[in-house]
């Protein structure tokens, strides 16, 4: 799979969670539901770092060493919204 349709995906999940954090296993979950072929583990977290790498994602993860959570920042929604139009 490309990584430009997975990362257009990523914003478009991130962007319906309206500022709240999404649990990784969550996002990746709901990924491999959606698009075909279904991301591998390896797409993903490449697709993710990148994302990050560019600021349109932010990651978090708790004190207690739990999944990473994720949100998109305004530079991502602005990215998602100038995509959709």
């Amino acid at each position: 799979m490309q990584t430009y349709p997975l990362k257009c995906e990523i914003l478009r999940a991130l962007s319906q969670c309206r500022g709240y954090l999404l649990p990784e296993p969550t996002l990746h979950h709901q990924l491999r539901l959606l698009l075909r072929p279904a991301p591998a583990e390896l797409e993903f977290q490449t697709a993710l770092r990148e994302l990050d790498t560019a600021q349109l994602i932010i990651g978090a993860r708790d004190g207690l060493g739990g999944p990473v959570k994720w949100r998109l920042t305004d530079a991502g929604r602005a990215e998602f919204e100038q995509q959709m139009f």
